[in-house]
């Protein structure tokens, strides 16, 4: 038969178990709310930027803004270019419309026109076939045409960019 365990010898094996350390609350809560705020950070300051590059740029910008007068349209016909990457087999046949507001800066832009025209065959050239057909990056190409542009004509500012046709072959 099996002895019989007294009182007392309960109480001893109870003093012989140590009872576990409880976690502290704190960094099971301070934890998550550091990665919350990292990832927080991590989107605010580097995933948006990359993904809206106009938004950074337009903060940044230090161009004044002259604005007299009506809307304005200045046009610039039979840009064509070789894309980046096609070895000259390929080519883009686009027409491009300028937005600007007022005479003065309608006038600035067609002084500027070898410059201008410079720079959009710069920038449309530099461009592979994939970023020349994704609608998503020719959101992305007005913004870059922009950035080029705006600083040949200061103190006036381009307001839009418009492809008038856009022909890919």
């Amino acid at each position: 038969m099996a002895p019989i365990k007294s009182v007392t010898d309960k109480a001893e094996v109870e003093e012989q178990v140590e009872p576990k350390p409880k976690t502290p609350m704190i960094p099971m809560i301070i934890g998550p709310l550091v990665m919350v705020g990292v990832a927080w950070a991590l989107v605010a300051f580097v995933l948006k930027p990359m993904i809206h590059p106009s938004d950074a740029s337009a903060k940044t910008e230090d161009v004044e803004e002259v604005e007299e007068g009506p809307r304005e349209i200045v046009r610039f016909e039979g840009i064509v270019v070789n894309p980046s990457g096609t070895g000259g087999s390929r080519f883009l046949s686009t027409t491009v419309a300028l937005e600007v507001m007022g005479e003065k800066a309608r006038i600035a832009v067609e002084e500027a026109e070898p410059m201008i025209k410079d720079a959009l065959i710069t920038h449309l050239s530099s461009q592979t076939i994939e970023q020349l057909t994704d609608v998503h990056e020719r959101e992305l190409m007005r913004a870059a045409i922009l950035r080029r542009i705006n600083p040949i004509i200061k103190p006036h500012k381009i307001k839009g960019i418009y492809f008038l046709d856009f022909v890919l072959q």
